[in-house]
């Protein structure tokens, strides 16, 4: 029930003042215009000015991989504000302060458009399209598990062979109150789910190499943060750590690393808040990071700079030829590898012109040198010399020079911090595994001050890993053998609903392995607290098609918080809660943080054991057969506490504190046993790959890409391009950005005319935004006017684009009347801008070569941007609109639009960092 009118927070507070009666327990749900709606969650009376203010300890549950300490204050059961770490400073653990994504979460919380019933698509038309947001139909909970259930049963029934599919999903979970008592329900009573496989569409290029050549991408490759205060060197590679956190602390790791005389690089296209606090920015071309460091390794190998040849032969294979062989496995049962002669990693760096007065040989692996379609061929067995790399880089060869010489002798010890940009490329594979070369081979590993991270810090040693694991999500039928789920990669599940269980008719991209294995058609698909299905997955417009079929997949559940993107295309509609309505514990690094229920759910919402008992007892399951072991989340987060050793701490002033510290013990880099003389361990050895070495030449990358799915014994991969070469080999080599793109310019997926490339001469990147994590706290209007524009430059006030009548009658929350008003920067550089004969603040249509489709952005001119490289931070909301003259545009800015689903070439992960694109004036007056 509403009590009473609107209230402004100075009116409330006057309110207050008067003593207005107010029910016992208020949850407050504060508009982005400044408007409080006051809601009744139980009976009986007191006085807003009676309570006293309760802080309460939290941390917002998004996926940065940081963890903060986000505590809020409480009155009368509502948040009032927010406030962080108070603690001082120590040498081992900084503060864990909050950055303003966790400090807006009461007006995330609080936000008007919060999803507080369920609801189902109700069009009028049975087989009316999706996405109409005023044919959603407010039910009760128990209809809407049973429309669930009935659903589901009609589908079943007529196509017995259907699979339920999860997408990748990141979304609002905890330690404890996760999905997993959803997904028993799912297991036991409707098949089981098929998942994908490659670590999410943020890391998969990363997750896929080191997963094949090394096997330790989980902790091997992430070094503790006390880890940088022994470096000389720290090379951030594309690290835009302080924009996008990574890990809670590490800028103030940083700094301490800066003050005990590190010297910090900074290597990248975009001069961002990172690159401002580093001694030295260098701007490398958009997708030429494996040029950039394939240079440097010929001048570490030119110059002696790598490690003895009898070393690095000891931990590697691949770096140096090895024809016959001869190599003997460390470790029983792993297989020697044969390693051509002239087709190292080593050999293909010097190429023809170099290689004989090392091996007495030439680089033997040569590809068509006079290709025009795929241009990297025509220097495939040349030398990567820095004079090479430096008109495709942007770099000169002396600066070329002068970082390999830093990095691999007088910088060391040397680290690498990279991110996930740098792998959201085409060729992506390749730069994960030139950076692990460049480590191995100088002996920058395995020592105090050195090593490779990728994107955020290891978990080192201490108890804070004894933690209790969460309620089982039983036994998924849809597993094979290994225990996998795993159906296709992240990149391609939408095409396998395309599919439709036969893709030589339906799929769009047949030439992959995976998609022309799936012979089910998948008919449900199941997200729980994720935005990935629409709006964060490649090419919205394709997407919201698909969706809209009715025909393809059947049934489609969301549960989140607001009504997303991904929520609009569905059709049943679930409120869950968020942090602070719930308790749990939230760990990361060397802590962990707890996370108190600070006020009751709003409305009808469930937390998730009550929405997986309201579904499951819909399709006849009792409480006991969801939550096997019957415990309580408080009762798992006390046994957690109580079973791990040596807490220094109890649970009730755990709770009080909020935040669990240990000191970091060592680097977290597996077999890292530091000999005196500071070099690498001589016995250095990788469990489990195929040749127990780290492999620079690995055989095993081509077997998984021939070999990831058959047809009997036929291979669907022929690993050979349309001019006969190998499209994967053995070892990292360079790949121009848009030899890549040739068959998609040529319009041979979509049924499209070709189009001329230099029609499109702009780069732009999508990376991540400072106030959004992936799409999720893109609608809390605090934050939004901060870094939206309207539709003239000025900075928006978009408050009361939520349809609040909607709201108070039928609680169709979330639904934004007009999503558009807002528009999401594109950054330029003053030269491009001046070049197109814009302004700043001016709006554009933004066209990519690669989809073909366009968005609707606002100039931001900078001199951050190099000159023809834009930037359009990932996660605005995808709104589609129509112009007048028929064709379709997002004005939502959603920079998913612009990107294809192509997969990229070793591992089917994404390219979503980057694309082609045309500029053009635009102005409101197109709109239909």
């Amino acid at each position: 029930m509403i009590l009473g009118d609107k209230f402004t927070r100075r009116g409330f507070l006057a309110a207050a003042t008067a003593s207005v009666a107010t029910a016992s327990v208020l949850s407050g749900c504060s508009g982005d215009d400044g408007e409080t709606y006051l809601i009744d969650s139980g009976s009986g009376g007191t006085s807003a000015m009676e309570a006293e203010e309760v802080v309460v300890a939290g941390s917002g549950f998004h996926n940065c991989k940081g963890r903060c300490v986000t505590k809020v204050h409480v009155k009368n059961g509502v948040i009032k504000r927010t406030s962080t770490d108070e603690r001082p400073d120590s040498d081992a653990n900084p503060q864990l302060r909050s950055c303003l994504r966790c400090r807006s979460y009461k007006n995330r919380i609080y936000n008007s458009g919060r999803l507080l019933y369920p609801l189902i698509y109700a069009p009028d038309e049975p087989n009316a399209p999706r996405g109409d947001l005023s044919k959603f139909k407010r039910v009760s909970w128990e209809d809407a598990a049973k429309y669930i259930k009935t659903r589901y049963d009609a589908i079943k029934a007529g196509t017995p062979n259907m699979m339920v599919l999860k997408p990748t999903q990141s979304g609002m979970e905890g330690r404890y109150q996760g999905r997993t008592m959803f997904e028993r329900v799912v297991n036991t009573k409707m098949g089981g789910f098929k998942g994908t496989w490659g670590g999410g569409p943020s890391v998969h290029a990363g997750s896929y190499i080191y997963g094949i050549v090394s096997t330790i991408y989980a902790s091997g490759l992430h070094y503790t943060p006390d880890n940088l205060l022994k470096s000389k060197t720290i090379l951030l590679w594309g690290s835009n750590c302080v924009h996008s956190t990574g890990s809670t602390g590490f800028s103030w790791w940083l700094t301490r690393a800066r003050e005990a005389g590190a010297r910090v690089i900074y290597v990248g296209p975009v001069f961002n808040r990172t690159a401002e606090i580093a001694d030295e920015f260098i701007p490398l071309k958009p997708g030429t990071d494996t040029a950039l460091l394939l240079a440097m390794l010929h001048v570490m190998i030119k110059e002696n700079l790598v490690m003895p040849e009898d070393f690095i032969r000891k931990f590697t294979v691949g770096f140096y030829d090895d024809p016959a062989g001869t190599k003997t496995p460390q470790l029983t049962g792993k297989a020697s590898t044969v390693v051509p002669a002239g087709q190292s990693l080593s050999a293909y760096i010097l190429g023809d012109q170099e290689l004989g007065q090392y091996n007495d040989g030439k680089f033997s692996l040569t590809m068509n040198s006079s290709s025009a379609k795929y241009p990297f061929k025509q220097t495939f067995a040349s030398a990567k010399t820095p004079e090479w790399a430096a008109p495709i880089c942007g770099i000169s060869a002396d600066k070329i020079k002068e970082l390999a010489r830093i990095f691999a002798s007088t910088g060391k010890p040397a680290a690498i911090r990279s991110s996930l940009g740098m792998q959201r490329q085409p060729n992506g594979v390749q730069n994960c595994w030139l950076l692990l070369a460049m480590c191995l081979v100088t002996g920058n590993w395995g020592v105090d001050g050195a090593g490779l991270n990728l994107h955020y810090f290891a978990k080192a040693t201490n108890s804070i890993t004894g933690l209790a694991t969460a309620a089982s999500a039983g036994t998924n039928p849809e597993s094979t053998a290994t225990g996998s789920a795993a159906l296709i990669p992240v990149t391609l599940w939408a095409d396998a609903v395309r599919a439709q269980g036969n893709p030589s008719a339906n799929a769009k991209w047949k030439f992959d392995a995976d998609i022309m294995a799936i012979d089910r058609p998948v008919k449900v698909l199941y997200n729980y607290a994720g935005n990935s299905m629409m709006n964060q997955h490649q090419d919205t417009f394709a997407n919201m098609e698909l969706f809209k079929d009715r025909s393809k997949v059947e049934l489609i559940i969301t549960v989140d918080n607001v009504m997303t993107p991904t929520a609009r295309w569905s059709d049943v509609v679930l409120p869950g809660d968020a942090p602070y309505e719930r308790e749990d514990l939230v760990t990361d690094q060397n802590y962990v943080l707890y996370q108190g229920k600070a006020i009751e759910p709003m409305g009808e919402i469930k937390a998730n054991d009550e929405i997986a008992y309201t579904i499951g007892k819909a399709f006849g399951m009792e409480k006991w057969e969801i939550n096997a072991d019957e415990k309580t989340y408080a009762q798992r987060i006390a046994e957690s506490w109580g079973e791990s050793k040596g807490r220094k701490m109890t649970l009730e002033e755990f709770k009080k504190v909020g935040v669990y510290q240990e000191k970091n013990v060592g680097v977290a880099q597996e077999h890292s046993e530091v000999r005196a003389a500071g070099a690498m361990t001589d016995t250095l050895k990788v469990n489990n790959t195929a040749t127990g070495y780290f492999e620079l030449y690995s055989n095993a990358v081509v077997d998984k890409y021939e070999n990831r799915a058959m047809t009997g014994a036929t291979h669907i991969h022929t690993n050979a391009d349309d001019e006969g070469d190998k499209e994967v080999l053995p070892f990292p080599f360079w790949v121009d950005y848009q030899s890549t793109y040739a068959d998609l310019y040529a319009g041979k997926y979509d049924n499209t005319s070709a189009l001329n490339i230099s029609d499109y001469p702009y780069t732009v990147l999508g990376q991540h935004s400072i106030w959004r994590i992936h799409s999720i706290h893109n609608p809390v209007g605090l934050i939004r006017e901060l870094y939206k524009k309207d539709k003239d430059g000025n900075p928006l006030y978009d408050g009361n684009t939520y349809v609040k009548s909607d709201w108070k009658k039928t609680g169709s929350t979330g639904i934004f009347k007009e999503l558009g008003k807002g528009y999401e920067p594109i950054w330029m550089s003053p030269t491009d801008v001046s070049a197109l004969g814009l302004k700043n603040g001016q709006l554009v249509k933004v066209t990519s070569a690669q989809t073909r489709k366009s968005l609707i952005a606002s100039v931001y001119e900078t001199g951050r941007c190099l000159p023809g490289v834009m930037v359009l931070e990932q996660g605005a909301w995808f709104d589609p609109v129509e112009l007048k003259d028929g064709t379709m545009v997002d004005r939502g800015g959603c920079s998913s639009t612009l990107i294809s689903e192509m997969p990229t070439r070793n591992d089917r992960g994404n390219c979503m960092m980057i694309c082609q694109i045309k500029i053009e004036p635009f102005d409101e007056s197109q709109y239909k």
